[in-house]
């Protein structure tokens, strides 16, 4: 595997990144949970047994997709902020599972800051929105997505980055 890295200078350099990630619309996010660091988790698609022992959980989505450490945000239909990372755990256990048993309406990676606009059929959003200091830490990604065929990291600084599955 190799891994291929892109420049984010405009935002046409987002242009393939988005056609890795247009078929995840559509998909049901079934599972989501908080990873090491308290990393929000979505399991989406198709369930995939689990081929690491000990795992966690014994499926896992076709479609995965993690924030690094990046401030995100639930927002309802209506605009409010129905919670965010800075909450509490507790807080944010129950406010992930809003996430759960919806299909994925948007998908959109956002220019210039490479957040991520992730809307679902229960109309809430969830928005991953780097700030200076995401940025500060020169080599965590803001957000990342395992697709059936690619793994995906977004950032840190103005790039993402790809690898293809070898099969």
């Amino acid at each position: 595997m190799s891994i291929r890295t892109y420049a984010v200078e405009k935002p046409s350099d987002l242009d393939e990144l988005k056609q890795f990630t247009k078929s995840i619309v559509g998909e049901l996010c079934w599972q989501s949970h908080l990873t090491y660091g308290d990393e929000l988790i979505l399991d989406i698609g198709e369930k995939t047994p689990s081929n690491s022992k000990p795992f966690p959980y014994e499926m896992y989505g076709a479609w995965w997709l993690g924030s690094r450490g990046t401030t995100w945000s639930i927002i309802s239909k209506d605009k409010n902020v129905i919670g965010t990372s800075d909450d509490d755990i507790e807080k944010i256990r129950q406010i992930i599972t809003t996430l759960e048993n919806v299909t994925v309406t948007r998908f959109e990676p956002q220019y210039p800051n490479l957040g991520l606009i992730m809307e679902f059929s229960n109309s809430n959003v969830l928005l991953i929105d780097p700030d200076e200091e995401d940025r500060s830490y020169a080599e965590v990604a803001f957000w990342y997505l395992k697709t059936p065929y690619h793994y995906i990291e977004v950032g840190s600084g103005s790039k993402w980055s790809y690898e293809t599955y070898d099969k």
